[in-house]
């Protein structure tokens, strides 16, 4: 048994594959499983898979380790990891509307429109909002109000009636309420109208809730589902498909039963007279006390894969969910007992599972054909349940009462989001009506007014690459190893990448965390490493000091450390038996390696995490006398630095480089842990005097250097916003340091190793006898380089400015030696499409005229932000290029875009460590909106396929070209003697007319000039014309006037007969003439 095992395990470790197979990985461990409990496997790394096995670096494997490994691998090809997985679905706070009512909202639908072939369109329609008062409110898609209309009886009452449920009938345009007068109505809404057409009347008890299914083709069959105060379930079921037994067939039209014609009544029918087949269109399926008598129906479904409908009741354990097969022919019933009743309930018929949610704030999934017991039980909420929804990527959506949501994972059973930002704007102690719309990814509560909650991303990522992270990327590194791309950055997160695929195979989220208020905090990351000799391992550090020793494969955090509280980590160097460490604290921090002590089992001392790695490292031996080992993980070197360490290297086992904020640069030997150079960026020529200490310092001194006070700690700042305070360095604070590399192609004589270090605007060179010289690695006013890379021959050097610019420049023959390095510029023009030339030099060509050494290969826009980190892949001669934009971008050596490690296109075919060549050309998606010509020239690759053959011929031979050829020669022909741009449109000729200047009147002052040149025509005689009404009404006044004649004469004789003088009494008519 035992040689089958070995003969098993050495098949799998010589194969091609990179992970064990499941049927091998079974069959292995049936054999293991038939031996002796007490056997422990030693299985030698020989591949990958076995490696990945091997956490403790002891090159073996136990029983323990491999089991684990197997479980991680089975798990990894069961669940797709994607970013979107640790995204909160949350993003945004609601948004408040009105409401439009007078009371609470009690349910919101979406009232669909219906294609011709009778499927819901779900982006058109309008949503619908219900009140008890029977108010109802149309609103558009994007929420606009459009119609109020209201529910009333048909009948005069005293007292009004409540509405209880809606359920919306889009096939055939019109909304079927239910009321406490225990009736149905169903109303027309075709063409904007809200009229009474049908009313169902004399139920035995009242409609509670309600639910429809409308059929899927034209002749499919329609439902409607009721659920009452009795605990009994109807379904109503109409459509042309219908065939009813012992009835007439009557031909359907297009609404079916509730058909009408113009003019009609409003129909009233008795439900016992529905129930006879009054209509013959209309079937009605009873379902008497599915629930115990006297319990409300608090919500029913009808599921058309499951050929079944489901009911649920509010405060019965017994019956409190019931899934009832319609057919007749099968009568079976799935009874889900549940303590304290089901409020709510969701359907997923896909995966047949159903979530339940009530009074005992508990939300359960079950398999619907399983209600024994629930298959996963949330707790969490602290009130009543009022709302569950199944949604994408195998998850949950809760609300209850409180007004709290939560998201909880299926898959992993664990709650993935709890969203508190619904104040009391929308209600106080009201209820809460929840509608989650799957097209507009939109969740709507309603109560006193409407909140409105985006769910997931909102903008469509179809047409554009994504991104990597949810904040930006600090550093990308390349495993040799296992053949990935380890990426983290501040969302505190460490992502494992398969570049020739570009897919991730892991993601470990919340690496680094603190407590703040009871609650853990993600911390961002800063600084990360490999173990330099296994490569099984990644060192990481955060902002706040913290540093964390991880298994990546496993996601097994193996050792925490730190170099001082709220002390930001800027870089970290693994090396051979030691960590070096630096930041904010302005000096390096040593810590052991995992190697380097014995295993030591402690769980009560700081960093041990309750594992069996060391704690104490071996350089805290040298202060065992004065016990201060129990106080900190690891050993300060002297502080030489007066600001902020912003970088550092290695030059393994000789000498390490440190850099700070305000431009000091120090060289430190390995082996004695002292500096012994030390220059300022500022004046690289001028070498800054080293003083020694002689004296040990006190115990007192060290926690000072270890343990910075409060006063120092305000002080630590971020590198790129700080100020220095040091009147050595305060004439050379315009040159600040952001990153150095180490290069050894540089050579001297004799040979030694070179150092790179970078300024705001330049590049130096610094070796063992001092400064070499500078070059501009930037091409436009106030950006800066922010990281570089060499390859491992050091023939090319990668740098990323704060604009976003990748560079590649030739560093082979940069200050070489004799003999120089024979340079074949036509191959690095038929590689590098930014060498070919151009009519008119870009900008990145115009800043380095001049400037022979080094050559720049390449240049163009990698993305809209800094770039804070570059990885060269030399085997498939790949450059990775992260971004403050949150992204990481794959490109070839040549500047042909790959893709965005994240993104929704499907990846380019990459053969596995091969060099990649022959790439489809493509552009980011928004680099294209701002990219430059020159950019789009490296991106495309010079696009010279489409010139002609002169064209080329100029390109390739530079030297032929005269300035009588520029004048006289266009892409390599002669121009034609006609003009170049042919027939043309001309301007007509001006009259030549003076017009002579106006002449002002100024008889009004200087207040209001007038300018005589400006003709108005005269007016003339106008007529005016007087309506017909008043030449009427003048008519009538002046016969009345002609009548009224006589009687003034008469009247004026008698006066003058009687002598008396009296006044003159005028008539109506005559005071008008008057």
């Amino acid at each position: 048994m035992l040689e089958q095992i070995c003969n098993c395990t050495s098949l799998r470790s010589t194969s091609t594959s990179d992970s064990l197979s499941r049927a091998c990985a079974i069959k292995f461990t049936r054999m293991c499983y038939r031996t002796s409990s007490a056997l422990q496997l030693r299985l030698y790394a020989q591949r990958n898979s076995f490696t990945k096995m091997d956490e403790k670096r002891n090159s073996a494997v136990d029983w323990d380790e491999f089991v684990s490994r197997m479980i991680i691998e089975l798990h990894g090809e069961d669940a797709v990891l994607t970013k979107e997985m640790r995204q909160p679905p949350i993003n945004h706070p609601p948004l408040f509307q009105s409401s439009g009512h007078r009371h609470p909202i009690t349910r919101i639908l979406f009232f669909p429109a219906v294609k011709q072939d009778k499927t819901p369109e779900s982006a058109d329609g309008r949503f619908v909002t219900l009140s008890k008062d029977g108010t109802i409110n149309f609103w558009s898609p994007s929420f606009e109000h459009e119609k109020t209309c209201y529910c009333k009886s048909n009948e005069k009452r005293v007292h009004p009636t409540w509405v209880t449920d809606m359920v919306c009938l889009p096939d055939i345009n019109m909304i079927g309420i239910s009321s406490t007068e225990r009736n149905l109505r169903f109303y027309d809404t075709m063409a904007m109208r809200f009229e009474l057409r049908i009313v169902i009347t004399s139920f035995e008890k009242a409609v509670t809730c309600m639910a429809y299914h409308m059929g899927s083709t034209s002749d499919g069959i329609s439902h409607i589902v009721t659920g009452d105060m009795g605990g009994h379930v109807r379904i109503f079921s109409f459509g042309k498909g219908l065939i009813i037994e012992g009835r007439a067939e009557v031909k359907a039209g297009a609404r079916g039963p509730f058909s009408f014609t113009a003019g009609d009544d409003v129909k009233v029918y008795h439900y016992k007279a529905i129930k006879k087949g009054i209509l013959p269109l209309l079937l009605v399926t009873e379902y008497l006390e599915s629930h115990p008598g006297g319990e409300w129906v608090k919500q029913v479904a009808f599921c058309p894969i499951l050929r079944s409908f489901i009911s649920c009741c509010g405060s019965s354990s017994e019956k409190s969910l019931v899934l009832r097969d319609v057919r007749t022919s099968i009568k079976v019933d799935y009874v889900f007992n549940v303590p304290h009743g089901v409020h709510c309930f969701a359907v997923n018929e896909a995966r047949f599972m159903l979530a339940t949610g009530g009074s005992d704030c508990a939300v359960r999934i079950w398999n619907a054909y399983v209600p024994n017991k629930a298959v996963i039980a949330f707790t969490g909420h602290h009130a009543a349940i009022c709302g569950v929804e199944f949604m994408e990527g195998y998850r949950i959506l809760s609300m209850s009462s409180d007004k709290c949501i939560k998201i909880w994972g299926i898959g992993d059973a664990s709650c993935i989001q709890t969203y508190n930002q619904l104040t009391s704007e929308i209600g106080e102690h009201t209820r809460l009506a929840v509608y989650f719309h799957h097209g507009f990814k939109k969740l709507i509560v309603g109560s006193s007014k409407i909140a409105f909650i985006p769910y997931g991303p909102q903008e469509d990522e179809s047409n554009k690459d994504g991104t990597t992270h949810f904040q930006s990327v600090t550093k990308a590194l390349y495993n040799t190893l296992f053949k990935c791309l380890v990426t983290v950055g501040n969302d505190s997160a460490i992502m494992i990448w398969d570049v020739w695929t570009g897919k991730c195979s892991s993601i470990l989220t919340e690496a680094h965390t603190r407590m703040e208020y009871g609650l853990q905090v993600p911390i961002e990351i800063t600084a990360a490493a490999f173990d330099p000799i296994s490569q099984q391992l990644l060192i990481t550090g955060a902002r706040d000091g913290t540093l964390k020793i991880w298994n990546f494969n496993s996601g097994l955090c193996i050792r925490h450390m730190s170099i001082e509280r709220n002390c930001e980590v800027t870089s970290v160097l693994w090396l051979q038996n030691r960590i070096l460490a630096v930041g904010w604290n302005r000096h390096i921090t040593e810590f052991a390696d995992l190697d380097s002590t014995e295993l030591v089992p402690d769980e009560n001392r700081r960093g041990s995490l309750g594992s069996t790695w060391p704690t104490i490292p071996r350089c805290a031996a040298k202060y065992a006398g004065s016990n201060l080992a129990e106080k900190f993980d690891g050993k300060q070197w002297e502080t030489r630095h007066s600001e902020d360490v912003v970088c550092a290297v290695a030059n393994p086992p000789q000498s390490l480089a440190t850099g700070s904020y305000n431009g000091e640069l120090i060289l430190w030997r390995l082996e004695t842990a002292q500096p012994y150079r030390q220059y300022h960026v500022g004046n690289p020529l001028d070498r800054v005097k080293l003083d020694f200490k002689k004296t040990r310092p006190t115990d007192n001194e060290i926690m000072d250097n270890l343990y910075t006070n409060e006063t120092s700690k305000s002080t630590a700042r971020s590198p790129r916003f700080g100020t220095t305070n040091s009147k050595k360095s305060s004439s050379h604070i315009s040159s600040r340091m952001t990153t150095m590399v180490w290069c050894h192609c540089i050579s001297h004589n004799p040979p030694q190793g070179q150092m790179k270090q970078e300024t705001d605007n330049q590049k130096e060179s610094i070796s063992d006898y001092g400064f070499l010289g500078s070059f501009l690695a930037i091409h436009s006013v106030g950006d800066y380089v922010v990281t570089m890379t060499t390859d491992q021959n050091n023939e090319y050097l990668f740098t990323g400015d704060s604009a976003g610019y990748l560079k590649v420049w030739l560093l082979k023959n940069y200050f070489a030696s004799n003999p120089q390095p024979k340079i074949v510029m036509p191959m690095y023009r038929l590689q590098f499409p930014f060498l070919l030339r151009d009519r008119w030099n870009g900008k990145a060509k115009r800043a380095i005229k001049g400037q022979d050494l080094p050559i720049l290969l390449s240049s163009h826009q990698a993305h809209l932000r800094a770039i804070t980190h570059i990885e060269y892949i030399s085997e498939g001669k790949i450059i990775v290029s992260c971004s403050s934009d949150c992204s990481v971008r794959v490109w070839t050596l040549g500047g042909r875009y790959i893709g965005t490690l994240g993104q929704n296109r499907p990846w380019p075919d990459l053969e596995h460590g091969k060099e990649v060549d022959n790439m489809p050309l493509r552009t980011p998606y928004d680099v294209a909106k701002v990219a430059s010509f020159t950019t789009m020239k490296v991106l495309n690759g010079a696009n010279i396929g489409h010139r002609s053959h002169s064209c080329c011929d100029i390109i390739q031979s530079e030297d032929a070209i005269t300035d009588y050829d520029l004048k006289t020669r266009v892409y390599g022909r002669r121009a034609n003697k006609d003009h170049p741009l042919g027939t043309y449109f001309k301007l007509p000729k001006r009259s030549g007319k003076v017009h002579p200047p106006p002449k002002i009147d100024r008889s009004y002052g200087f207040l209001v000039p007038a300018y005589e040149h400006i003709h108005c025509p005269h007016p003339g005689k106008l007529e005016l014309t007087t309506p017909l009404s008043v030449v009427r009404i003048q008519k009538q006044r002046e016969m009345t006037l002609e009548q009224d004649m006589p009687a003034v004469q008469v009247s004026s004789k008698i006066n003058e007969n009687s002598g008396q003088k009296k006044p003159k009494k005028s008539s109506p008519c005559a005071r008008f003439i008057n």
